[in-house]
């Protein structure tokens, strides 16, 4: 179930402020889309990706959680598909300035490459 603030017919508490401040009206509705999940940190695919990183990079990655919704949700939540949530360094998501480090690109490429490899011999 969403939590409060978004089953509530009001603005979010971050519009309250601006409409406050800029004397201004926000119409708005909220479209709740999914559940959000927790990985299951003791999983065959976290332990690849992170052994995975380690070599790469000389450190596994902090645990915590992502500010936004990518499928990776939906594939674990939906269909127990297990799914991670790492790319490229980038910029201008979903807008005609859209960006990659292709040198990071070649990282994430190899990465997801030694993690695939090390998953499926686990």
């Amino acid at each position: 179930m969403p939590p409060q603030w978004i089953r509530s017919p009001k603005a979010s508490p971050r519009h309250s402020g601006v409409e406050r401040d800029f004397g201004v009206t926000i119409p708005c509705d909220f479209q709740y889309i999914r559940e959000a999940f927790r990985l299951d940190l003791s999983h065959p695919l976290i332990n690849a990706f992170q052994t995975s990183h380690a070599n790469l990079s000389g450190a596994v990655l902090p645990e915590g959680p992502k500010m936004f919704v990518d499928d990776g949700n939906s594939f674990w939540k939906l269909a127990d598909v297990p799914a991670i949530t790492h790319g490229p360094i980038a910029g201008g998501a979903h807008t005609v300035n859209e960006w990659v480090s292709i040198d990071d690109l070649v990282r994430v490429a190899k990465l997801y490459a030694l993690t695939a490899v090390r998953y499926l011999q686990a």
